[in-house]
């Protein structure tokens, strides 16, 4: 364990279909690369992407993933969100391994 945090926001948004939204994930150390999931009520998280340290923006459909400048933060941003969109969005990261 590397006691790297990770926080999530905002925690929760009522969307009106067709608006437009972002979540932003921060972290306490550098991210070198990330996942972000949706996970619907009572069922498994699906994976939505990967950001790897280097690839700055990362789009699939109407979602476009991006790293912060300091690659301690990232935003996901989701365009004309329909009915299907709704559930919890999160992300997730692994560190770097360094073997000597």
């Amino acid at each position: 364990m590397n006691g790297q945090q990770i926080k999530h926001f905002p925690e929760f948004l009522l969307l009106q279909e067709g608006e437009n939204f972002i979540t932003y994930c921060n972290s306490s150390s550098t991210f070198y690369n990330l996942q972000w999931y949706k996970q619907r009520p009572g069922g498994s998280p699906v994976f939505l992407m990967i950001l790897a340290k280097g690839g700055e923006v990362k789009t699939e459909q109407r979602l476009t993933g991006r790293f912060g400048e300091t690659k301690q933060h990232s935003s996901l941003h989701l365009t004309a969100a329909q009915l299907l969109d709704a559930g919890t969005y999160f992300c997730m990261s692994k560190t770097a391994t360094i073997c000597w």
